[in-house]
This record gives C-alpha cells, sequence and structure tokens, in this order.
C-alpha cells in the first residue's frame, strides 16, 4: 500500500498513529490523519492550505476538538486504519492518478479527506476553515504546473539567484500560490547590490517606496510562476541575443521584466525598457 508514498506522506500516516496513540484509541481515522497532515506545516498541502487563506494552528485545534481521548484503547495494541482512513487511502490514489502523478503526496492525502463521505468530520473541518474540493484541486494543479515549469529554469548568475530566492521570500509574506513577475520586480529592485542595483542608479530613479520585505521562514517559499519562469526565459533570450552570454543576470531580469508581465509599473516608475537597455549596452561598453 505504502510503495508510492512520498517520505512526507509517509510520515504523515505515522503522525496519525501517533495522534491516536496519544489519545489512548488503537483506529487510526480520518480526523488523525488531518492532525497527521497538520504537523507537517511545511509539506505541499500546508502551502496549498496557506495559499487559500487558512490558518493553520487555528485549524489544528478545530481537528484536535473533533478527536477526543479514547479510554477503551489498549496499550502495546497495533493501531489500524479505521474503514474511513482506508477509503482515504483509495481517494489518494485515485487523487494521484487523476493529476498524472506517479506517487502518492500530502497534497493527494488532503484531496482524499475532502472527497470521503465515511467519517465525515474531517471534510466538514476542512470546509469550515473554507476549503473545498475544486478549489483545492485547482490550487494543486496550479502548484504543480509552476513545480515543473521552474524545473525548466535557464542557468542563472549568483547574484541572478540570491535575487530569485528573496522574490519568494517576498511572495510567502502573502501567502500566494507561487512567485509571480511582481514579486519578482520587487526583488529585482529592492536588492542591495550588483548588475540590477547599478543600472537603476545609473538611472537615477528613486525605488525606495517599493516594499521588498524578504524575511526567512520556515519551511519552502513558494515555487516561481510559470509567468515568471517566463520572465528568466526572456532575459536568457537577452543574454544570448544581445551578449553571447549563457548565464542571467540580474540587470537583464530587470529589462525582461520591463519589456514583459511588468512593463507598465516599471514605466510609471521611470524604467521603461528601451532606456533601461541603452543605458545597460552603455554601461557594458564602459565596464569592457
Amino acid at each position: 500500500m505504502w510503495q508510492r508514498f512520498t517520505e512526507r506522506a509517509r510520515k504523515v500516516v505515522f503522525y496519525a498513529q501517533e495522534e491516536a496513540g496519544n489519545r489512548g484509541d488503537n483506529n487510526v481515522n480520518v480526523v488523525h490523519m488531518l492532525l497527521g497532515l497538520l504537523r507537517e506545516d511545511d509539506s505541499v498541502a500546508a502551502l496549498i492550505l496557506l495559499g487559500m487563506n487558512v490558518n493553520l494552528m487555528s485549524l489544528r485545534r478545530s481537528a484536535e476538538a473533533a478527536a477526543p481521548f479514547n479510554y477503551s484503547g489498549k496499550a502495546g495494541q497495533d493501531r489500524q486504519l479505521t474503514v474511513g482512513g482506508k477509503r482515504l487511502i483509495d481517494f489518494a490514489y485515485h487523487a494521484a492518478t487523476e493529476l498524472g502523478n506517479n506517487y502518492i503526496g500530502t497534497e493527494h492525502l488532503l484531496l482524499g479527506i475532502l472527497r470521503l463521505d465515511t467519517e465525515p468530520k474531517a471534510a466538514q473541518i476542512l470546509r469550515a476553515a473554507g476549503v473545498t474540493l475544486d478549489p483545492a484541486l485547482t490550487a494543486i494543479r496550479h502548484f504543480q504546473e509552476a513545480a515543473k515549469a521552474t524545473s525548466t529554469m535557464p542557468v542563472m548568475t549568483a547574484a541572478a539567484n540570491t535575487v530569485i530566492e528573496r522574490a519568494r521570500l517576498i511572495a510567502a509574506r502573502s501567502t500566494t500560490m507561487d512567485t509571480s513577475p511582481h514579486h519578482l520586480m520587487a526583488a529585482v529592485l529592492t536588492v542591495p547590490s550588483g548588475a540590477a542595483r547599478r543600472l537603476i542608479d545609473r538611472l537615477g530613479v528613486d525605488v525606495s517606496a517599493v516594499d521588498g520585505t524578504a524575511d526567512p521562514i520556515e519551511g519552502e517559499p513558494p515555487p516561481l510562476s510559470s509567468m515568471a519562469v517566463d520572465t528568466c526565459r526572456l532575459a536568457e533570450s537577452f543574454a544570448k541575443s544581445r551578449f553571447g552570454e549563457n548565464r542571467v543576470s540580474t540587470d537583464l531580469l530587470l529589462v525582461a521584466l520591463a519589456n514583459g508581465h511588468c512593463q507598465s509599473e516599471l514605466t510609471s516608475m521611470g524604467l521603461a525598457w528601451e532606456p533601461i537597455l541603452e543605458t545597460m549596452l552603455k554601461m557594458r561598453d564602459e565596464e569592457s
């Protein structure tokens, strides 16, 4: 049954068994599975829930209230899934097949809970928190598409990679599902040093009003959206066609943003893409 489970999904089952045992219950039910799912707070399922504006601590309290202590459990007895728990696993396999995945992850367990009609208490808790099946399925599809797009990223300079990570942390503050070109723009405009910073200073544009707060977080920040990846690929195209370079630098990211998804915002700041590119060419000539 467990061969296709990811490491995190296996941990969820283990945690669910612990949750049942801590309550003196030898039967692992669906609410125990939800509690186990909520203990992996940086999993894909947790990111999906955060992206749907769910307070994980509040959700856990609701689940705990629905899983009281059972005085009939016998210490040392094997803890088995209830009928509902087994159906949850079946639904998780079905969700993976529907999404075209060859593994069972925490996101599939979340969908399994939402689809379950036997032992519906866990699904009711999720629905009360604003989590329903169709929006969750859409969010998971979107997350997986973004993760797939990120896997085809062009080669970046070390400074550009730092900007990407900064953008992801900026995105994490807004609890969005992915890192958009606008998060990337905020990161490029607020990076304290590097080619983009020198270019902005040369153009004499004041970007101090841009919020680029990028505090560290626990867990994994949101992946790049497909549009953000497209921006990086456009920067790669500029790098190869204009400069014969194979790596994307931060100033090229700025050019790509100004010529793409953030054109109107950057132009209104005085950062139209043609003057940016012209100034960048002059600076590179001076440096060569």
